[in-house]
């Protein structure tokens, strides 16, 4: 796991823990344990009976949610972070 990069775009941080079967930087980790736990009083205990697909897909929501937010706040520096990769 430590070889993998950061699931969160343009995160270059160590590998902290899994997330799915996707892995985040500590930082990111702790602001998805975060959003589970402000998502319902039994997400969090919740999560660790998932499926994969099931982590997966809550993964990719937070991600989504992540980005829009960090779209929103600094939308010069998330579009040239992506200019690279056209």
């Amino acid at each position: 796991m430590s070889a993998q990069a950061c699931s969160i775009h343009g995160c270059k941080a160590r590998v902290y823990a899994p997330a799915g079967t996707g892995s985040l930087c500590k930082e990111h980790f702790l602001d998805f344990v975060k959003w589970r736990r402000r998502k319902g009083p039994g997400m969090f205990h919740k999560y660790g009976a998932m499926t994969m697909e099931e982590r997966n897909a809550l993964a990719a929501e937070w991600a989504f949610l992540y980005n829009v937010i960090c779209f929103l706040a600094n939308p010069e520096r998330w579009l040239s972070g992506l200019k690279q990769w056209s």
